[in-house]
C-alpha cells in the first residue's frame, strides 16, 4: 500500500516535539514502512524532502504572513487549502491508497470534499485524538473561531468517504456525543508503544543520594492537571522529606508563578523543572530513575506518556478519565484517582511512596500490560489490516 500521514506539527526540524499525535505517527509510520510505502506531509521553516529510514517526509514551508495573522479561522482555512493542494500534487505522482489525518483542526477537510466530488478511490481516515475544542476548553474561553473549527470538524467526521478510528472505547463514545456521529463506525485500535532497549535498572549516582523521585512528563498546561499536582506537592513534602518532583515538558502556564503561589520557600529546592527534553536517551534516563510517575490529567483520549512510563516498569498514578482506565486497572498495574482533587492525589502519592514492595509490583504489572497489549510490533499489524480493507 501507499500510505500518507498528514500532520502539520510532525516532530522534525523546528516543529514542536511534545505532541502525542506526532509521536504516534512517527512510531506507526516506521513500522508500516516495513511492508508498505509511507509518506508524511508536514510543514516547517523551509521546503525540503528527507528520509527517516524508509519513510519519506515532505516538509512545506510556512508562509511568512502566518506570523502577522492572528485570526485562527483564517490560518485554519489557509492551512487546509495548502494541504489540499499538496495532496493533489503528491497523489498524482504516488497514487495513495490511504491518507490519514488527525481531527485536530481537520487538515483534510477541503481535500476530502474534493475526493468526494471527484470520487477518487482513496481511503481517507481521520484519527480521533483530543479535539481542538477540548484542548482549548481547559485553558481559556472558547472563541468564535474555535467554535467554527469544532463545527467543521464535526462535518468532516460525518462525511461518507471519511473512515474513523481512535485509541479507546471511552474516547469513541465521547466523540460520538461531542461531534454528533450517531451510528457511524469508529475502529478502535490503541496507540502502540516501543519497549525500552536499554536496561531498566536505575543509575547508581541517582540511587545513592537516597532521594525519592516523582516524575511528571507532558505539556505544562491546565488539561494535563499540572495545577492539581503543584497543589498536592506540599502535602507530599510534609510526609516525605526525601521526596523530589521532576517536571518535564513545554511550559504553557508560567510554571514558576504557579510554584511560587502554592509552594513555600522551604520546599522550592525539591521541585525541579527541566523544560522540554528532545533527546530520547535523556528522557529515558529520567524514566528509569523515577520511583513514581504521576499524570493527573483532566482528560486524555489515551495517554501516551502514561504508557511510556509503564513501559519502563514504573508505578503510575493517573486519573480515571477518558481512555486512561482502558490502560490502567486500579491497584493492578497502576493507581487511579479522581481529577482536580489535589488532596486525593497527595494521599495516593504518599501511599505509594510508603510501600516500596507494592510500587515494584505495580511497575512489573505495568510493563507486562504494555508488552502484551500495547507493543507497537503487535499493534501496527491491526492498523495495516484496517488500512488494507479498502475505501
Amino acid at each position: 500500500m501507499n500510505i500518507c500521514f498528514v500532520f502539520k506539527d510532525y516532530p522534525i526540524f523546528d516543529n514542536p516535539k511534545s505532541s502525542g499525535i506526532g509521536s504516534y505517527i512517527h512510531l506507526l509510520s516506521q513500522k508500516l514502512s516495513i511492508n508498505n510505502r509511507v509518506w508524511i506531509l508536514t510543514q516547517t521553516n523551509k521546503n525540503i524532502t528527507r528520509k527517516q529510514n524508509k519513510v519519506t517526509i515532505y516538509c512545506t514551508k510556512r508562509n511568512a504572513f502566518y506570523r502577522i495573522i492572528n485570526k485562527r479561522i483564517v490560518l485554519f482555512t489557509l492551512q487546509n487549502l495548502k494541504v489540499a493542494w499538496n495532496l493533489i500534487r503528491l497523489n498524482r505522482r504516488y497514487h495513495f491508497d490511504v491518507i490519514e489525518f488527525a481531527n485536530w483542526e481537520l487538515e483534510g477537510f477541503i481535500f476530502a470534499t474534493i475526493c468526494l466530488f471527484l470520487r477518487l478511490p482513496i481511503k481517507l481516515i481521520c484519527r480521533l485524538h483530543t479535539g481542538t475544542y477540548d484542548v482549548v476548553y481547559y485553558d481559556s474561553q472558547i472563541s468564535i473561531s474555535v467554535k467554527i473549527i469544532h463545527y467543521l470538524e464535526s462535518l468532516f467526521l460525518r462525511m461518507p468517504n471519511v473512515y474513523l478510528s481512535t485509541s479507546t472505547y471511552a474516547h469513541a463514545k465521547y466523540c460520538r456525543k461531542k461531534y454528533g456521529l450517531k451510528q457511524k463506525i469508529i475502529k478502535i485500535i490503541p496507540l502502540g508503544i516501543i519497549l525500552p532497549k536499554q536496561s531498566l535498572k536505575k543509575d547508581l549516582n541517582m540511587a545513592k543520594n537516597n532521594h525519592i523521585w516523582v516524575l511528571f512528563v507532558g505539556r505544562l498546561e491546565v488539561r494535563k492537571g499540572i495545577t492539581t499536582l503543584i497543589k498536592a506537592m506540599p502535602l507530599v513534602f510534609k510526609k516525605n522529606p526525601l521526596c523530589h518532583f521532576i517536571l518535564i515538558g513545554n511550559d504553557y502556564i508560567n510554571i514558576f508563578n504557579l510554584i511560587n503561589l502554592y509552594i513555600s520557600t522551604k520546599y522550592l529546592t525539591r521541585v525541579h523543572y527541566l523544560g522540554y527534553i528532545d533527546s530520547d536517551s535523556k528522557l529515558s534516563y529520567f524514566y528509569k530513575n523515577a520511583d513514581l510517575c504521576v499524570f493527573p490529567s483532566l482528560y486524555e483520549s489515551f495517554g501516551i506518556t502514561i504508557a511510556e512510563a509503564m513501559s519502563y516498569a514504573k508505578p503510575v498514578i493517573a486519573t480515571n478519565v477518558g481512555g486512561i482506565p482502558e490502560i490502567i486497572t486500579h491497584k493492578k498495574n497502576g493507581f487511579l484517582v479522581n481529577p482536580s482533587q489535589h488532596k486525593s492525589l497527595a494521599t495516593a502519592i504518599n501511599y505509594l511512596l510508603s510501600d516500596v514492595k507494592f510500587r515494584k509490583k505495580l511497575g512489573k504489572s505495568a510493563y507486562e500490560t504494555i508488552k502484551n497489549k500495547f507493543f507497537i510490533n503487535k499493534i501496527y499489524k491491526d492498523f495495516e489490516k484496517f488500512y488494507s480493507e479498502g475505501p
